[in-house]
């Protein structure tokens, strides 16, 4: 049995070459499937154009093509499925991760495979293979879906790997990893990492989790399964030896399940000299663990805040506590391990009193990282929307997460234009309250490419060496979003983009002035709930203004 697995491109409309983050998924199946001895191929759509994949299907006749993910590459997967029944109609299409998972009726109906992985994916996408090959009964396969008598046919829970240590490593030389690491240097405003030229890998080293977030879901179920260090040191070791990776990104939200086992961690890691990053939960870390993980290379920690409103932690089921957040946000500064974390607004039960709890919080501790919820398919938020009829065009949802009139998806219980105008006030609320950096010194070393000195304005020294660079400086001018990393504190923080703009000296002026006058608007319109009809009426104003001018510039 032929089979193409094909990696989407997550970045269709870049015009140069993106960073992106392959999925892991994909890349585990394809593994498993060789060891299990199947004839598998794999395309990289990210690293060919999209022709590619038709002179792969013209140049081999394939019995299977494969692919998945998440749900917002529906469009995508639509075009794939469509050029393998151009192409190759007898070839069966299987669909999986969480687009099939999360909501398979409409996965099967949107993107018309031919079967859907419903769940973990190895032995599901094995026992299919398998059953397709030995012409055996569909049904008795565990995990999947397709169509029987225009009806789907789901034929319950996907069998799970319970010893993680048996998987083989992902498939990264299938998929070009190389060529990612080669080619797809990261040196931008929006890195953070251990050295000056990362070659970065991301590890799954758990699945699963108990935790009933929610916005939050999960292709592996809910039952926890962790991988032994060891296991995770050999896939270290592969990737130094064979891609000359020199920073690891721990990319399982439970990490630090076990204190042991991160202790255990550190120690064998901390001799490889690689950097590594993580992500843990505010309720299951103290201050011995972060300095052995300091100590051991870890350089960043990232944390779900999602609030500091009590009402709207308790509302998502997130099971932590406002002072918890306090305290990793002390620790992991105390520590200098830098601090990522995220809050995000919209749940049902925000009101402009939860939203300003939350922002006098994020102001007090110098975060600035907001943004809005959204209802992933296959989470509680989501289901509770489809229930209660808001989701109906769900091809505009999953392609702009936006609801069938194209506005922002509204679960709180303000009216559209309330929560309109919360969202603006978000917005202009982590525009005005970010952390610049002073420039003391900065020394072009390429195009777009700077080697700076700064001081920090979280701890007040000076930080030098730090590398940017200012590819989208000219697009962000009015609006600076460019920032680094101090490296006494190791916190971020932000830079003023005219400080590295090559435009005339009275543009940078008039972005100035232009800057200074939509942050003041900012305060006086978005400061209550009050000031709605003069925020609606400033934004019609502005909207016409935009469109006389562009008009003159037709003309």
């Amino acid at each position: 049995m032929k089979i193409l697995l094909v990696m989407q491109n997550y970045n269709p409309e870049a015009t140069e070459k993106v960073r992106y983050t392959p999925s892991p998924g994909i890349m585990y199946i394809s593994s498993y499937l060789k060891k299990e001895g199947f004839d598998v191929d794999c395309l990289n759509l990210n690293h060919h154009p999209y022709s590619k994949l038709e002179e792969t299907l013209k140049a081999h006749d394939y019995d299977v093509v494969g692919m998945g993910g998440l749900y917002n590459y529906l469009s995508a997967y639509k075009s794939i499925i469509q050029t393998v029944r151009k192409l190759s109609p007898h070839t069966k299409v299987i669909l999986g991760g969480q687009i099939a998972t999360a909501h398979p009726e409409f996965a099967m109906s949107a993107c018309k495979p031919d079967f859907l992985i419903i769940g973990e994916g190895e032995l599901a996408t094995t026992g299919l293979l398998n059953a397709l090959e030995n012409n055996s009964e569909l049904s008795d396969v565990k995990g999947i879906g397709y169509y029987e008598k225009e009806q789907l046919i789901k034929t319950g829970p996907a069998e799970i790997v319970e010893d993680l240590d048996t998987l083989p490593f992902p498939d990264y030389q299938g998929f070009e990893f190389d060529y990612l690491l080669d080619n797809y240097p990261i040196i931008g405003h929006m890195t953070n990492y251990a050295t000056d030229n990362p070659r970065i890998a991301g590890i799954i080293a758990g699945r699963g989790c108990p935790a009933k977030c929610t916005f939050c879901f999960r292709v592996s179920g809910m039952k926890l399964r962790v991988r032994s260090v060891n296991s995770i040191l050999s896939e270290i070791r592969h990737l130094i030896e064979t891609y000359n990776v020199n920073n690891i990104n721990m990319l399982d939200d439970l990490f630090a399940v076990k204190k042991e086992r991160v202790f255990e961690f550190c120690e064998k890691v901390k001799p490889l000299n690689i950097g590594w990053q993580c992500q843990l939960r505010v309720n299951r870390l103290d201050e011995s663990m972060l300095h052995a993980m300091k100590d051991a290379g870890c350089y960043q920690v990232s944390y779900g805040f999602e609030s500091a409103s009590p009402a709207v932690l308790k509302s998502m089921k997130k099971g932590i506590k406002v002072d918890q957040i306090v305290n990793a946000i002390e620790l992991t500064r105390k520590a200098k391990i830098t601090l990522q974390a995220n809050f995000i607004f919209g749940d049902p039960k925000e009101t402009f009193e939860t939203v300003d709890e939350t922002l006098r919080f994020a102001k007090k501790y110098k975060f600035n990282r907001l943004g809005k919820i959204t209802p992933y398919p296959g989470t509680v938020l989501y289901k509770d929307l489809l229930s209660q009829g808001k989701l109906t065009n769900l091809d505009m949802f999953y392609e702009t997460g936006r609801t069938d009139n194209g506005k922002p998806m509204n679960m709180t219980s303000l009216t559209d234009n309330e929560y309109a105008f919360l969202l603006r006030k978000i917005y202009w609320s982590e525009l005005t309250n970010r952390e610049y950096g002073k420039v003391t010194g900065i020394k072009k070393t390429g195009p777009k490419e700077y080697i700076i000195s700064a001081i920090c304005p979280i701890c007040e020294k000076e930080t030098t060496g730090n590398i940017v660079s200012t590819q989208n400086i000219n697009k962000s001018i009015f609006m600076p979003k460019m920032y680094c990393t101090c490296r006494q504190c190791y916190q971020r923080f932000y830079l003023d983009d005219l400080t590295f703009s090559e435009e005339p000296d009275y543009i940078k002026n008039i972005a100035k002035v232009r800057r200074k006058i939509k942050l003041l608007r900012s305060r006086i319109v978005y400061c209550s709930p009050k000031m709605i009809p003069v925020a609606d009426c400033y934004r019609k104003l502005a909207s016409r203004a935009t469109q006389f001018i562009k008009g003159l510039r037709k003309g």
